[in-house]
């Protein structure tokens, strides 16, 4: 739901903002969003750069 009514497989301004950060694929985007806001719910730090490292490192062959 979130990733096809929020425009996360391209057009928003909430994908280019993950892509502008080297994220490129809609599933990840919605996993560091959920991610992020349980954090922030559980009075933790989102932490969003080391989720933005961690996927970009998955991707790197």
């Amino acid at each position: 739901w979130m990733r096809n009514n929020w425009g996360l497989w391209g057009g928003s301004r909430l994908s280019a903002y993950f892509t502008k950060r080297g994220i490129r694929h809609p599933d990840d985007m919605s996993g560091i969003i959920l991610t992020s806001y349980y954090r922030k719910l559980k009075g933790k730090d989102p932490n969003v750069k080391s989720q933005l490292e961690y996927y970009k490192k998955y991707w790197t062959p």
